[in-house]
């Protein structure tokens, strides 16, 4: 709840709220130059350079996941852990290295508050679809969120390596969730939204919105992380 009032949206709605107050306060000056702001920063955020600036740090930490990087580090990869989220998008990652990785069993994740069917069984349902016999999938539909995703992965595998997908810009995150807890995550990320070449003159839209808005929720799931650590260091 508290990221949800913190998102872009939310803030330029915020900010165009506290200027119409001020309108009707018939305090013209102020409102002009608050609403003004709104509308600049609603323009920013739904502006492809912008969207594209932010996602760039995420998905440009880690390449696309190929058998030779790792086949000399880790001779047997067991399991490939799927997150939730965005089961449409992430599986077909899971199901490229799962012919990719031989002899490996797929871990779909995730729960859904606003669907019947969780994040992991769609994915689950998915692969099957694709050919993927269900005995090679585990399906763990009860994590809430990815710091639940990490404490049930780190009872299943413990020490053990394994390949994490996730979305490009959501993966750098979840690799230190999971690396904080002492599990060993290989990246491997997938649906990249950061679109080649920045547009100067395009034209604000929602698609551009929602890029900015995927980024903003990563930086500051990373700045909360941070604050917890360091609260708990300077407790203890």
């Amino acid at each position: 709840m508290l990221s949800s009032f913190l998102m872009p949206l939310s803030l330029g709605l915020l900010i165009w709220a506290i200027g119409l107050y001020y309108l009707y306060q018939k305090e013209i000056k102020k409102a002009q130059i608050i609403i003004s702001i709104s509308f600049v920063w609603m323009l920013l955020i739904s502006y492809a350079p912008i969207a594209n600036t932010l996602l760039s740090p995420l998905e440009q930490k880690y390449p696309q996941l190929q058998k030779e990087s790792y086949d000399k580090i880790v001779p047997q990869i067991e399991y490939i852990v799927l997150l939730g989220g965005d089961a449409q998008n992430r599986t077909w990652e899971a199901l490229r290295l799962y012919h990719l990785f031989e002899n490996t069993k797929i871990i779909t994740t995730g729960h859904s508050i606003h669907a019947s069917m969780s994040d992991a069984q769609k994915a689950a349902n998915l692969l099957i679809q694709s050919g993927i016999p269900a005995k090679n999938i585990l399906v763990y539909n009860k994590p809430k969120d990815t710091k639940e995703e990490v404490l049930a992965i780190k009872e299943l595998l413990g020490n053990h390596p394994f390949i994490l997908i996730s979305s490009a810009y959501h993966l750098p995150r979840a690799i230190k969730l999971f690396k904080d807890k002492g599990l060993h995550p290989i990246p491997a990320p997938t649906d990249w939204k950061r679109e080649q070449g920045d547009r100067m003159f395009s034209i604000p839209d929602g698609k551009q919105l929602y890029k900015t808005q995927r980024a903003w929720h990563e930086y500051l799931g990373v700045i909360w992380s941070n604050l917890v650590i360091s609260y708990k260091t300077i407790s203890f």
